[in-house]
């Protein structure tokens, strides 16, 4: 039996490779970062990995046996904005059992609405939350609307004073499912 092939984008971690490559996986030499080439050798993986988003296009040409390590339309539940936006079109559908959200507005949208409910919630803290970014970065807390410090879009919510911690500290939880076992190498490796 051949060996699995894959193809990484620019950026991809070293672990993916280094998970990969103890699974007996084997790199394709193809060093184009797309999916649109003809040629039978850019076409010869079974797994591509890397950073940036495909296109829908890209997706939908994948042979049977082909995966890619993301999901179309995975933004609606990983960009903050998207997130905050279907959340509150579930609460509309479900009711309360959305009710584990915090208040919360995209700004600057939404940002008439927070304004006069920041304005009824005087002393509450808030925290604002960049579009785009990660890992705590632009995140801020402000009582004030002047601490607000809006730079872009954002998502703003009330402030949880006790979150559920895990030994101390603040976390999420994301779930990736995969269909190939090399995912499974990586979860206790990393």
């Amino acid at each position: 039996m051949l060996p699995r092939r894959y193809k990484l984008g620019p950026e991809a971690p070293a672990l993916i490779q280094r998970m990969l490559h103890a699974k007996g996986w084997v790199e394709t030499s193809s060093s184009s970062s797309s999916l649109s080439s003809s040629s039978s050798l850019e076409s010869d993986w079974s797994l591509f990995w890397r950073l940036d988003r495909f296109k829908p296009t890209e997706v939908t040409s994948c042979m049977g046996d082909q995966r890619v390590n993301h999901f179309l339309k995975s933004g609606e539940i990983t960009q903050k904005d998207n997130l905050q936006r279907n959340i509150k079109r579930m609460k509309t559908i479900w009711g309360p059992v959305y009710d584990f959200i915090p208040t919360s507005y995209t700004l600057p949208l939404e940002k008439v609405a927070f304004e006069r409910q920041f304005s009824h919630d005087v002393g509450e803290a808030w925290i604002s939350k960049p579009r785009g970014l990660s890992q705590g970065r632009g995140i801020h807390v402000f009582d004030t609307l002047a601490g607000l410090n809006q730079t872009g879009p954002c998502v703003v919510q009330k402030y949880i004073h006790r979150p559920l911690l895990i030994a101390g500290y603040k976390h999420d939880l994301r779930l990736h499912p995969f269909h190939f076992d090399i995912i499974h190498a990586i979860y206790h490796s990393a």
